[in-house]
């Protein structure tokens, strides 16, 4: 079970991470358009460009957070 909790929890760490990151590269690309994009932004801009990808991915980031203490409150912490 607490591989289940840490992998809840790091899933939903990046699935939270990803779109700030988007949302902030973003802006940067935006204030400096002579600069070049990177590999990793061309990606990111492949899968939010669509109109409800960013608020997926908020959404399932908050669910597995909720799942990651779901699982520590009923399994991992009445073994410590």
């Amino acid at each position: 079970m607490r591989f289940l909790f840490s992998s809840l929890l790091a899933v939903g760490t990046v699935t939270l991470a990803e779109p700030l990151a988007y949302m902030f590269a973003e802006r940067w690309y935006r204030k400096n358009p002579e600069a070049e994009k990177e590999n990793s932004f061309e990606l990111l801009d492949a899968i939010f460009r669509r109109k409800y990808t960013k608020a997926i991915f908020i959404a399932a980031g908050i669910v597995c957070f909720i799942a990651a203490i779901t699982v520590f409150k009923l399994y991992v912490s009445p073994t410590l």
